[in-house]
């Protein structure tokens, strides 16, 4: 959203320089909507990462896979929908 907001304010025939891109994102300062405060201690979960149990890459390549058909198919709805395909 913000880039097409920069394009459109850059001049005509003209496109907003990197600097200007960061300057405007500055500007904008932080969105307190978009934090989500911690629910657990970073250095507990560091802490107890030792103790864990490793990961079984079979079930995590299973999981993967199963995540990466449901965004394929969602974006495929999406360009039916939107009338891309």
């Amino acid at each position: 959203m913000w880039l097409i907001t920069f394009l459109a304010d850059a001049e005509q025939g003209s496109s907003p320089t990197l600097e200007d891109v960061v300057a405007k994102i500055i500007a904008f300062g932080p969105n307190p909507d978009s934090y989500t405060p911690p629910t657990k201690s970073l250095a507990n979960l560091l802490k107890n990462a030792l103790n864990a149990e490793p990961i079984d890459s079979a079930r995590w390549e299973r999981e993967w896979a199963a995540i990466e058909a449901e965004i394929k198919a969602r974006d495929l709805a999406d360009d039916r929908a939107e009338g891309r395909l």
